[in-house]
């Protein structure tokens, strides 16, 4: 078959991804990292690779085009490979030259860490959820690499979270009902949007974890993980009056008086846009536009 696909093939041997897809990824990416990456790599400055963009996640595309936008504007840095969402096996091969690996989901980690092992590569694991997010993110990034992110970027995407505050005006003309919000999705999309429903003033009642967490290193108390589907079933069908974020199938089981926007797998559309992202500034403009179309329902 490598004949035909001109592939290169690395054998896997865990079947069935030991039962959770995202142990699965984790064991994939390492799996990559140690076979693939040529050792005679000679560093190159400005340049990043991404890890943990895993392919399946809703609109990944949109996020890493939004993620590599956001560090050539802010940061001059160019993307070498994404492992592992449009890239190559020549890419994968060079990537002990990038200055910094970007890890944007927690299954990339473990990988990061070996490629900081065998390369001396630091890695940044901050995935870009709201404003606020986004601007910890540069920073950190640019602290990785040495450079200051340009002036003006931060001060579009700081001035876009001080505009926040009139999220106030539309709760106080939504009368005395209580904002309240649902995420469902992977451990890292389900805290980052959390934490920006939060900054926005909507009480999250749910965070509801699409996988174990059993690969999560201290994850957080109130981040709900199910051993069968028919508990979180249940309990998005006893959500009433909601902003929720989730995936079809989730969706599709909700009460209609909940304000539903897809934001994770599976999901059932054929047709999935490459330029609107969740992460970043504009993936955070966004998620503000919907939670305002909450508040002003």
């Amino acid at each position: 078959m490598q004949n035909e696909v001109k592939a290169k093939l690395v054998a896997f041997e865990q079947g069935g991804f030991r039962g959770d897809y995202s142990v699965g990824l984790a064991e994939t990416y390492k799996l990559l990292v140690r076979n693939l990456p040529k050792k005679d790599a000679a560093q190159e400055a400005d340049v990043h690779n991404i890890i943990g963009a895993s392919a399946w996640r809703y609109r990944m595309a949109s996020d890493i085009w939004e993620v590599k936008n956001l560090l050539g504007e802010a940061l001059g840095l160019r993307c070498n490979a994404c492992l592992c969402c449009d890239t190559s096996v020549d890419e994968l091969q060079a990537m002990g030259k990038a200055q910094v690996n970007i890890v944007l989901g927690n299954e990339g980690l473990a990988a990061a860490q070996y490629l900081e092992e065998k390369f001396g590569t630091p890695y940044v694991y901050a995935v870009p959820y709201g404003y606020s997010g986004t601007v910890s993110f540069l920073e950190q990034v640019g602290a990785a690499v040495g450079k200051a992110s340009e002036p003006i970027v931060l001060m579009r995407i700081k001035m876009k979270e001080k505009g926040m505050s009139m999220l106030s005006m539309f709760a106080m003309m939504g009368g005395s009902k209580p904002r309240q919000a649902a995420v469902k999705g992977d451990y890292d999309l389900v805290q980052g949007v959390s934490t920006f429903l939060a900054q926005a003033g909507i009480t999250v009642t749910h965070k509801m974890c699409a996988h174990s967490l059993k690969a999560i290193t201290e994850p957080a108390a109130d981040v709900e993980a199910y051993a069968e589907e028919g508990e979180w079933l249940q309990e998005i069908r006893e959500l009433r009056d909601k902003l929720l974020f989730a995936d079809d199938v989730a969706l599709t089981q909700a009460d209609a008086s909940n304000m539903k926007v897809l934001i994770s797998a599976p999901f059932m559309n054929g047709v999935v846009a490459t330029h609107l992202p969740f992460m970043g500034e504009k993936g955070a403009d966004f998620l503000l536009e919907q939670i305002q179309g909450y508040y002003q329902k």
